[in-house]
């Protein structure tokens, strides 16, 4: 058992999930902080049966990683009997939290009131209010399904740090900026990011909010407009590149762009003093202007 708990905490702190004192005699989906990371329970972990393993991660940053602690084709019968019928337990109940929480979201949505443009992150991301109100001090940033449905709502404090709607899922949802489409349609991530392409550029954007998500998304516009050239706006994820040795959102915007025949395009920072930490098309907007912007996607640097 310690043994297990050790390894447990090894693989969390590798995947940058610092863990909380583990209830290993809990199978059910435990939340909480991770400390010096997160400012609220957006981490979760979960054991599997016999201790075979455990599914952990973070919503807010996107980390979901199912870990075993041997390999899954040695276990027993039973053990696998256990572990597919725990998966099985907590699909449905996942499934019956999203269709909770959807009405939530509705709800929470139809009471939001216009957004201010006075929004302390407003102010930072140098944005205006496009398709976003505003609940309390966060701004609601509604993420619809393939079927123009809000399945899930991002709440942003002023500060910029951002939540998912609990029992909720992104995965698959998007938000479209702009409405008429006649020329090249750009996916990115961040919802400031979406606001910054389409304030230069007035063509279409779809957000969808992480790069995990770029795929799903990317297909399913491919499918619906087969003819038209898109052009992903990937964030350029270098101080993880460093940190971790993958550049996570290059990564999954060059797969989703060989996956749809797709370009991708990433912000040129070359010229621009102490640039070290700028990612994404915001940054260069807020450093360099809208027309940076608009240059660069126009003529910028791609993959």
């Amino acid at each position: 058992m310690y043994d297990f708990i050790n390894k447990l905490q090894d693989v969390m702190l590798f995947n940058d999930v610092i863990p909380p004192h583990l209830d290993i005699t809990s199978t059910k989906i435990n939340r909480f902080k991770s400390q010096g990371i997160c400012k609220h329970n957006c981490c979760f972990y979960s054991i599997f049966y016999n201790q075979i393993g455990a599914y952990f991660g973070c919503w807010r940053r996107d980390i979901h990683v199912k870990w075993f602690a041997k390999n899954f084709e040695s276990l027993t019968v039973q053990e696998k009997q256990n572990y597919l019928h725990q998966k099985e337990k907590l699909r449905k109940e996942n499934e019956a939290k999203k269709d909770i929480a959807k009405l939530r979201c509705k709800t929470k949505w139809d009471h939001s009131i216009e957004a201010c443009e006075s929004h302390a992150y407003l102010i930072k991301k140098r944005i205006k209010p496009i398709y976003c109100r505003q609940h309390g001090e966060d701004l609601i940033i509604p993420i619809y399904d393939h079927f123009g449905e809000i399945q899930s709502l991002q709440s942003i404090h002023p500060d910029g740090f951002k939540l998912y709607e609990e029992g909720s899922s992104y995965k698959g949802g998007y938000l479209p900026l702009g409405e008429k489409i006649n020329g090249t349609l750009r996916l990115c991530e961040g919802y400031a990011t979406g606001c910054s392409i389409y304030e230069a550029i007035g063509e279409p954007v779809f957000v969808c909010f992480t790069a995990n998500n770029l795929i799903h998304i990317a297909k399913w516009i491919r499918k619906k407009y087969p003819h038209f050239p898109i052009q992903i706006c990937a964030d350029d994820d270098r101080r993880t590149e460093k940190k971790i040795g993958k550049n996570i959102g290059l990564i999954a915007a060059i797969h989703a762009a060989k996956e749809i025949n797709a370009t991708v395009i990433y912000p040129d920072f070359t010229l621009i003093p102490h640039s070290e930490n700028l990612t994404d098309f915001n940054d260069l907007f807020c450093v360099s202007g809208i027309e940076a912007v608009e240059n660069q996607l126009l003529k910028g640097v791609s993959k």
